[in-house]
């Protein structure tokens, strides 16, 4: 571990205001993008991103998905309970069919649920099809 941080970068003031998933933060870290077993980790490069955050070129996604809870012992994609993420919005949809939206600029807490509400239909429909694009559904 010692020679691995005599290598490395320290960030001591790290932030982004980009979704970033899991995979791609641990790929970043570990320095890899394939995992033991020489299979690609699911995550994206985050190096260009690093390089000029700026360049819209960078981001290879404009939504971070994630696993919220469902079924951990089944493969099958619809036993899941997913959520994306964007700059500004959360969309959870849970296997049951209730579904989240949240203003993270608005509401950081996600106290306030905007599924319904029809204000917001455009966005939670852009992140719904995000979603089932990640998920190839």
């Amino acid at each position: 571990m010692d020679a691995l941080t005599k290598e490395g970068t320290v960030f001591t003031n790290a932030h982004t205001n980009a979704p970033i998933c899991a995979p791609s933060r641990a790929s970043f870290l570990i320095g890899i993008l394939k995992n033991d077993n020489g299979k690609p980790l699911s995550g994206h490069n985050l190096k260009p991103f690093l390089e000029n955050p700026d360049n819209p070129k960078s981001k290879e996604s404009d939504v971070a998905l994630t696993v919220v809870r469902g079924n951990f012992k089944s493969n099958e994609v619809m036993e899941q309970s997913y959520s994306v993420r964007s700059e500004t919005y959360r969309y959870i949809r849970y296997v049951n069919g209730k579904e989240e939206l949240y203003d993270n600029e608005k509401d950081p807490y996600e106290w306030d649920n905007l599924a319904s509400d029809k204000k917001h239909s455009k966005i939670k429909k852009n992140l719904q099809q995000q979603m089932n694009q990640s998920l190839n559904i």
